[in-house]
């Protein structure tokens, strides 16, 4: 038994919980609960997906044709300490929650970009529309 590994699962899994909690607090504050495990559940789909890459801070910090898939990567707001509920929120998704049945995309309802507004839409919560 090589506590170690263990060791190293345990503080991966404590740090993508934190990262993934400091994402939904970042994307979703001021949003009701369901919208904040409805952000966290988008990630958790792409890490699941074969068109994201497999862990969450890869999916989180991906960068493709030099444009980060999360703006709160960008403004550094990724950096900012997570919100309890978030962290609640998080762990359901780590769990398996998913109100989004399989979304891969979220955007503002505010949203003007034609590329997000062509996808099928999944779910709305708060001012968030979840897409495939």
């Amino acid at each position: 038994h090589d506590t170690a590994k263990t060791n190293d699962t345990k503080q991966k899994t404590k740090d993508e919980l934190d990262l993934l909690a400091r994402l939904i607090t970042a994307e979703a504050q001021g949003e009701p609960y369901e919208t904040k495990v409805a952000v966290g559940a988008v990630v958790m789909n792409r890490v699941k997906s074969s068109q994201f890459p497999n862990t969450i801070k890869e999916v989180i910090y991906q960068n493709i044709d030099g444009y980060y898939q999360f703006t709160p990567v960008v403004n550094g707001w990724i950096d900012k300490p997570a919100h309890s509920d978030c962290v609640q929120a998080a762990k359901e998704v780590i769990a398996g929650k998913d109100p989004t049945n399989g979304a891969l995309f979220f955007y503002s309802n505010r949203s003007t970009n034609p590329w997000l507004l062509e996808k099928p839409i999944a779910f709305k919560s708060g001012n968030m529309i979840f897409a495939y």
